[in-house]
């Protein structure tokens, strides 16, 4: 069987964009003013300056978006989690329970060791086809049933 990839991205944050937005309307408003009225040159020097924070934290916010995606492979042998921290794995052998909560899914392998896959969004489609598969894949390695 081939191994499969889930991809679980945050949230796109609106706040950032907003304030990156409002940002740049008010130096554009700070420029075409300080021109229109005929004030020092270090008023239009400062709104380009806003635009080029704006730009700043526009870039930043989808930078940091963007790597905030985790991937989820899952192969017949186990589980790999890649995302901003460290990787994980695990066996499905070495996996002894699966609990799921909206949005959460953490699967124990022992006593001390977890992987914990979490959606901000709470329970969504990617979650819950995830999970599906996950428990599919776990019946199949104990051969309870086949993967259809």
């Amino acid at each position: 069987m081939t191994a499969t990839t889930h991809v679980l991205k945050p949230a796109l944050p609106l706040r950032p964009f907003a304030i990156a937005a409002g940002l740049a309307v008010f130096a554009a408003a700070v420029i075409v003013g300080s021109q229109l009225a005929g004030w020092s040159i270090a008023f239009s020097i400062g709104g380009v300056g806003l635009i080029l924070l704006a730009l700043v934290i526009l870039l930043l916010t989808w930078w940091s978006w963007r790597a905030m995606a985790v991937t989820v492979t899952l192969s017949d042998e186990g589980v790999a989690v890649g995302g901003p921290g460290p990787d994980q794995r695990g066996n499905w052998r070495d996996i002894t329970k699966v609990t799921e909560l909206p949005g959460r899914i953490v699967l124990y392998q022992g006593d001390s060791k977890r992987i914990q896959l979490v959606s901000p969004h709470g329970s969504t489609a990617s979650m819950d086809a995830l999970a599906t598969e996950i428990a599919q894949r776990l019946d199949l390695s104990r051969g309870y049933g086949e993967l259809r």
